[in-house]
């Protein structure tokens, strides 16, 4: 038996008696020696900041379990197995924490103790949330309150404030995934009062400020909400509280990220990934490395995002979350796409559905269908992909309108029903008010709530309807602006484009190139091999010139074979770096044909766009392709800038 003990301890694994007779029989069988039994006063040094993270609180939570005895007090053990248990979804295994909790369950239902059958009730439906299994934790968690409120005659009164404050934080974040944002409010604004009653005030106030700023996120008041978490972090760093140092860190990148600071949010996230490997915490680590591969893919950084995106799928495999691996799977698939990877991509799109399916909720379902969209691009299937445009932007419009509804709902709810409820709290402790009168306001609630409903409703439809025509607007738009073929900007979008970035050139001052590209003998691939091929080398040529480009230049196709290449911040000669670095790499890489190879080249002419001058774009055009066709005299497969052309004279050069 002790090796057996041994080898489960070694697994991070540690089997639990939850059941009187279980616990005593299983304690009795053990060979190894108890140092002290436990007390009440080990469960409450757990709240110590030295077991601020997930693996500190696992390892004391372990020890106490292996100090259980068979003289140990029932309520000590479940104590104990709740304990081990929170500390388990700490470290991404819910699974281990779900068995412990159902024989809890079970033991506190037999000695009859209310309070910690409803504290356990709600630690399960806590593993539950964690898991996935979000319907199912709301449920268990609504009537863990329940039993808890029926405890005291209020919450004031409750022998355990500090526990029940835990509870109400587990309560308020469920009720937030699962739309009850009311309920979520309601139940901060409760922890607010329980304050003072608290024994580790400092921590709960961290989470306090955390909360509130998820729901301000919710409502898109950025600002407000980074203040909160820069307020709760400095708390954090104060008072040594590693686990929650952490989870701000994660919540920081994300604001930022919704801000649309990549810079800020590529800080948080490496300060983030750094402290999680100092203090040994996996599932840190990996969350990091998922909020890293979304920065570096929004950056367009398509082989850092691979690299990270693959890190957090390896290390969130070693964990029990299927929504946060479906979702290191959906990051990874995305960069597969945009480095090429197009068969990777959709073996990736099939197991992140596999763990969490597209029907899941609104907001999955949009980014199924992001993801989706990349893949159709990545394989130049312009069809494909302006229909899964299409049916991506309908989506994210339901999604957004559920977040309307959810914002309308919170607010009218904050304002009303959560001041109801505050009421009927407070005549409850006085005991002053009737069973009729508390059903009327109950039922005033409930036509208020109907009321909400019925204007969301009409909200949502009137929205519907004007998606509806805007979609159609933006599918002739999305097919005017993009080249069928290539994928590229379209003529008429290059050209726009290029006013564009002239005006502002010419407003900050920037040096402003422009580049007119064309394909030699491109005439000769189609009369030899067809115009299938013909299009294989212009998507050939495209693909080349999209690597080499910068993430702030632009490319459109302006003709059969012809291209214009808008470059931001350059002078023509750091534009002819760039250009000859594109001709030089289309000369070197052949396009197989019938598993022969197919040499390509390009001639192409640089204009430069000075500010303060009085030259338009289509001036700047107009020189560029005079640069062109010089490059096509003197011998193609070469760069030629506009300026030179008019220096040679002057030099001497035929």
């Amino acid at each position: 038996m002790a090796d057996r003990w041994q080898a489960l301890a070694e697994r991070r694994i540690v089997p639990i008696a939850t059941i009187r007779a279980v616990a005593v029989a299983l304690v009795s069988s053990l060979s190894f020696s108890s140092i002290a039994s436990v007390t009440q006063g080990d469960i409450r040094e757990a709240e110590s900041t030295r077991y601020a993270t997930g693996p500190l609180l696992f390892d004391y939570a372990q020890r106490l379990a292996q100090r259980l005895t068979p003289d140990t007090p029932p309520e000590i053990i479940l104590d104990s197995v709740n304990l081990l248990a929170r500390a388990c979804v700490e470290i991404g295994r819910g699974d281990i924490a779900l068995n412990a909790l159902s024989n809890a369950i079970t033991l506190a239902a037999q000695i009859n103790d209310p309070m910690r059958l409803a504290t356990l009730k709600q630690a399960r439906s806590r593993a539950k949330f964690f898991m996935g299994l979000e319907a199912e934790a709301a449920v268990e968690s609504s009537e863990a309150m329940s039993a808890q409120r029926a405890i005291a005659p209020s919450f004031a009164e409750h022998p355990d404030p500090t526990r029940l404050i835990d509870e109400l934080f587990d309560y308020a974040t469920i009720q937030r995934a699962v739309g009850g944002d009311g309920n979520s409010i309601s139940s901060l604004r409760l922890i607010e009062r329980l304050l003072p009653l608290s024994r580790v005030r400092a921590r709960h106030e961290i989470g306090l400020d955390f909360g509130l700023a998820d729901i301000l996120q919710s409502f898109a008041d950025y600002e407000p909400a980074r203040k909160r978490l820069l307020s709760a972090l400095e708390k954090a760093e104060r008072s040594g509280e590693i686990g929650w140092l952490l989870e701000l860190l994660h919540a920081l990148t994300i604001n930022e990220l919704d801000r649309g600071d990549l810079v800020a949010a590529e800080r948080s996230a490496t300060r983030h990934l750094d402290t999680s490997r100092q203090q040994n915490s996996r599932l840190g680590e990996a969350n990091a490395a998922l909020s890293l591969a979304e920065i570096h893919r929004l950056q367009q950084d398509s082989a850092r995002a691979y690299a990270r995106a693959a890190e957090a799928v390896r290390l969130h495999d070693r964990l029990d979350d299927a929504l946060v691996r479906a979702s290191a799977r959906r990051e990874l698939a995305l960069a597969a796409a945009a480095t090429g990877r197009v068969e990777e991509a959709k073996k990736l799109l099939a197991e992140m559905l596999a763990l969490r399916p597209e029907n899941s909720s609104d907001h999955w379902a949009h980014r199924a269908a992001q993801l989706r969209t990349q893949i159709a691009i990545a394989s130049k299937n312009g069809s494909d992909a302006i229909a899964l445009r299409a049916r991506e932007e309908l989506l994210a419009y339901k999604r957004q309108a559920s977040v309307t509804a959810a914002q309308i709902r919170a607010l009218r709810e904050y304002h009303e029903v959560n001041a109801r409820e505050l009421e009927l709290e407070a005549l409850l402790k006085q005991n002053a008010v009737s069973e009729v009168v508390i059903k009327r306001d109950q039922t005033r609630i409930f036509w208020q709530r109907v009321a909400i409903t019925a204007s969301l409703a009409t909200l949502l439809a009137v929205g519907i309807a004007l998606f509806l025509l805007a979609r159609r607007a933006n599918s002739l738009r999305v097919a005017a602006e993009t080249d069928a073929l290539t994928g590229v900007n379209s003529r008429a979008a290059i050209l726009a484009a290029a006013n564009s970035r002239c005006a502002e050139a010419q407003a900050n001052g920037e040096s402003l190139a422009v580049c007119v590209l064309d394909i030699d003998r491109f005439k000769q691939f189609n009369d030899t091999f067809g115009h299938a091929v013909g299009d294989r080398v212009l998507v050939h040529c495209v693909d080349i010139i999209r690597k080499t480009l910068r993430r702030n230049d632009a490319v459109g196709r302006i003709g059969g074979d012809e291209f214009l290449l808008v470059l931001r911040s350059v002078n023509e000669a750091n534009a002819q770096v760039i250009i000859d670095r594109i001709v030089a790499t289309i000369a070197r890489e052949p396009l197989l044909h019938n598993r022969e190879p197919l040499f390509v080249s390009v001639s192409a002419g640089i204009a430069e766009f000075e500010p303060g001058s009085e030259s338009s774009m289509k001036q700047l055009i107009q020189r560029a392709d005079r640069a062109l066709l010089n490059a096509k005299q003197r011998g193609k497969n070469r760069v030629e800038r506009f300026s030179m052309m008019v220096e040679q004279p002057a030099m001497g050069v035929v």
